[in-house]
């Protein structure tokens, strides 16, 4: 984001409008030039879907640089609009707002997985390829899950 204009816009507003449904919602300013200053990062509820920034020190010239991190849903979406807005302070002047509205669409793709979990081996008391010892009433399982290179853990249950 950069102030164009040919004064200072110290206190300016920074909106961003996000999709509904969004997860673990972060901004962080990455960079400030020119005299600007990035504003703290921030973190946001789940499902926050507007988004207002002060900027404190947004010099003529400033630019700052800022990055959104976000999950989406569990079944996402084809695609995430994003719209970013910025309005100068009051009793200031703007003579170009037709420059401080910006949208995006971000194509999404989703990745298929193909999850498998087998049941390597168990054993009802003792020691099952490990030193730890369960006693007469626990259950140790060694399950394996693949996608596709294996990843090996052990899921132990015991009895209160």
């Amino acid at each position: 984001m950069t102030n164009a204009n040919i004064n200072d816009a110290h206190g300016s507003h920074m909106k961003l409008t996000l999709p509904a449904n969004m997860r673990n919602i972060f901004l962080t300013c990455i960079s400030a030039t020119n005299g600007a200053v990035c504003p703290a990062d921030v973190t946001y509820p789940d499902g926050t879907e507007q988004i207002d920034v002060t900027l404190e020190t947004f010099p003529k010239k400033g630019i700052l640089s800022f990055e959104l991190r976000m999950r989406v849903p569990h079944t996402p979406p084809t695609s995430l609009p994003l719209t970013a807005e910025v309005s100068v302070p009051e009793g200031m002047f703007d003579s170009t707002p037709s420059n401080n509205t910006a949208q995006h669409n971000i194509g999404l793709t989703t990745a298929e997985t193909n999850l498998r979990v087998t049941k390597v081996s168990q054993s009802m008391t003792g020691v099952l390829e490990t030193t730890e010892v369960l006693g007469d009433s626990g259950v140790v399982t060694n399950l394996e899950v693949t996608n596709p290179e294996p990843i090996s853990f052990t899921v132990k249950y015991e009895n209160a």
